[in-house]
């Protein structure tokens, strides 16, 4: 291994974090430090000349391949970063209690892709607002190639609270040509067999009618229509593992949007 390669595996452990919600608004980090600037007007703008990303910034501009960016998000304390963690190799803190604060990005080398992973703080959290998980839910959605929505076994009001931030935020940016407009993956935890079926059609039924206003339609607004929804058996099980590989192999196909560099 060169010494390049050693440097860079090196910078990779340690995620650093990009941005929080917080007072009502979305606050951007300067190099893993919290800045003065805050988001509210939802102008790429706004990002660019605020946010940097330390010496994954020079990990980035020397990459000459394809940028592919996953990013977790879902109810709090569901596993979130786990999941990240077996799934790209990161290392995102994890906890049995509330672990992630905002958005915090890792960059993990493939054969011919860089994959930029972001870790979002669950939603549903007493310390946010519906405004602040609002601005979370949109910049997952505005930056992700794919992003894995992690969710309990239960289809309860808080699931559903938690996919209507995503329809609030769709008139912040709406028709914008730079939106990523990835894929919407959702991941349901600790499902057993004979559940699934039945589970993956609930989801699909509540999906059709919070998203039942064209106008407000987070699916294909945001993302292009682009959905799944798969069904996890409990951690262990071999099939767990299985359902990992498929989360995987999307990522890797050409149907997941990239960013040339």
């Amino acid at each position: 291994m060169s010494m390049s390669d050693w440097l860079q595996r090196v910078i990779c452990l340690v995620p650093i974090q990009i941005a929080r919600a917080e007072q009502g608004s979305l606050s951007l980090f300067t190099d893993g430090l919290k800045c003065a600037a805050t988001v509210s007007t939802w102008k790429v703008e706004d990002f660019l000349e605020s946010i940097r990303f330390g010496l994954y910034e020079y990990l980035l501009d020397d990459w000459r391949g394809p940028v592919k960016v996953i990013s977790s998000m879902g109810k709090q304390s569901s596993g979130k970063s786990y999941m990240l963690n077996h799934l790209t190799g990161s290392m995102f803190d994890i906890s049995g209690g509330r672990c992630t604060d905002g958005v915090w990005l890792t960059l993990r080398r493939g054969e011919d892709c860089m994959y930029v992973v972001l870790d979002f703080e669950g939603l549903g959290s007493l310390e946010r607002t519906d405004q602040e998980d609002t601005f979370l839910s949109v910049l997952n959605a505005a930056i992700s190639g794919l992003t894995v929505f992690k969710t309990d076994y239960r289809v309860d009001h808080d699931t559903r609270n938690m996919l209507c931030r995503f329809r609030d935020g769709v008139q912040l940016i709406k028709d914008d040509k730079r939106l990523m407009r990835g894929w919407f993956y959702i991941t349901i935890k600790d499902v057993i067999k004979r559940d699934v079926e039945e589970l993956q059609s609930h989801f699909i039924r509540m999906l059709t009618q919070i998203c039942q206003n064209d106008e407000k339609n987070f699916l294909t607004k945001l993302y292009a229509g682009q959905l799944i929804v798969q069904a996890f058996p409990a951690l262990g099980n071999e099939q767990f593992y299985f359902e990992l590989d498929q989360i995987r192999e999307h990522l890797q196909c050409d149907k997941t949007p990239s960013l040339k560099n």
